[in-house]
């Protein structure tokens, strides 16, 4: 569905590049002192969501915009409500057990909360949508729902789709950005040797684009360890099989839910040498080229894979490198550098709340 209404299409990777001058002002307002960078991030992130599927961003401070940062982060950054998505999932019938009732009515809340900001931008769009003229990826579904073509084209799907995007592309993009600045504080000569390079493709203030992304094997190198040393999802999203299945002599049933360990893929010592070290170089052959693994799948694989792949490893490229090339990035002095290996788990795996310091260079 993401390729019939444009998810993938070259014209996103504007909505990216327009969110970076604001990003920058941010993290410029921080004015050298130490800050928590996590909001920030999220509000970057969600308002390239915005402007992709609902044809405009917000201001960092707009109350719609903490609206819904507020609402993904509240159950994604609490380690009880994280580990409750996986019990919900493997045990249905935890919803109905104190605590964890508790925290399947307050994530109906926050679904509810998301709900009307949503209705009230597809009621905005169905009252100016111009089959002739579509402005977005909302215009581009209702131009299909109302063709009548597709009779999985309907409004329930739309506010489905938005929600899995949302609920996918904010959290997983903020993630892996906040897990690479960690690294970046903990091996600052890394820090270094990426802007040099970025310095020597981009140039100093010169405008971060993906086509730098093919002359830049280090950065490459760089973002692809990331994925897999910190494993944002270790245990994937969860799926059901259609069919039964035989895998390696075991049988798995129809209807049963199953999750991929993608942690284990990436950790695998056939796979990755060294696994227990962070070591980009592992992807840079002998003539300096970056050799791209195919076991690094942090999106996971084949075609259920994150359908927000193509836009994520846009986001996490351009955000990543404007902030390198403009941006010293400090520890902190009055605070532990989050271990790497450490965090809260549940759906995904966060570090815990931490500050670091944006020095303008």
């Amino acid at each position: 569905m993401n390729q019939r209404i444009g998810l993938e299409r070259k014209g996103v990777d504007s909505c990216v590049n327009d969110e970076v001058p604001f990003l920058l002002e941010s993290l410029q307002a921080t004015g050298g002192k130490a800050f928590d960078i996590l909001s920030i991030l999220a509000k970057a992130s969600c308002n390239v969501l915005c402007s992709v599927m609902l044809g405009k961003r917000y201001e960092y401070d707009d109350d719609t915009l903490c609206r819904l940062v507020k609402i993904f982060s509240d159950v994604y950054h609490s380690s009880f409500d994280n580990f409750s998505l996986q019990m919900f999932v493997f045990a249905p019938k935890s919803i109905y057990i104190y605590p964890f009732s508790q925290s399947y009515k307050k994530m109906e809340k926050l679904l509810e909360d998301f709900e009307e900001i949503i209705n009230k931008v597809i009621t905005e769009h169905e009252e100016a949508f111009d089959k002739e003229h579509p402005r977005d990826l909302m215009d581009a579904f209702l131009k299909i729902m109302k063709e009548g073509k597709d009779k999985n084209f309907d409004m329930e799907q739309l506010r489905m789709y938005i929600r899995d995007i949302f609920e996918g592309g904010i959290e997983t993009t903020t993630n892996t950005l906040n897990w690479s600045l960690i690294c970046l504080l903990h091996y600052p000569e890394i820090q270094t040797k990426l802007r040099e390079e970025i310095r020597e493709i981009v140039g100093q203030s010169g405008s971060v684009k993906m086509s730098h992304k093919d002359d830049m094997p280090y950065t490459n190198a760089f973002i692809e360890e990331n994925l897999r040393f910190v494993t944002s999802t270790p245990l994937g999203f969860q799926h059901k099989t259609n069919q039964d299945a035989e895998i390696n002599g075991y049988v798995i049933p129809k209807d049963t839910t199953v999750t991929t360990n993608i942690w284990a893929v990436h950790n695998d010592p056939k796979y990755f040498d060294e696994p227990e070290k962070f070591k980009p170089e592992r992807f840079i052959d002998e003539k300096g080229n970056f050799i791209k693994s195919e076991h690094v799948i942090a999106f996971s694989v084949g075609g259920r894979r994150c359908m927000g792949e193509h836009l994520g490893r846009m986001e996490i490229f351009i955000f990543l490198v404007s902030m390198i090339q403009r941006f010293e990035i400090l520890p902190d002095p009055e605070s532990k550098i989050p271990d790497l290996n450490v965090g809260f788990n549940g759906q995904t795996f966060f570090p815990y709340p931490y500050k670091l310091i944006f020095q303008e260079i």
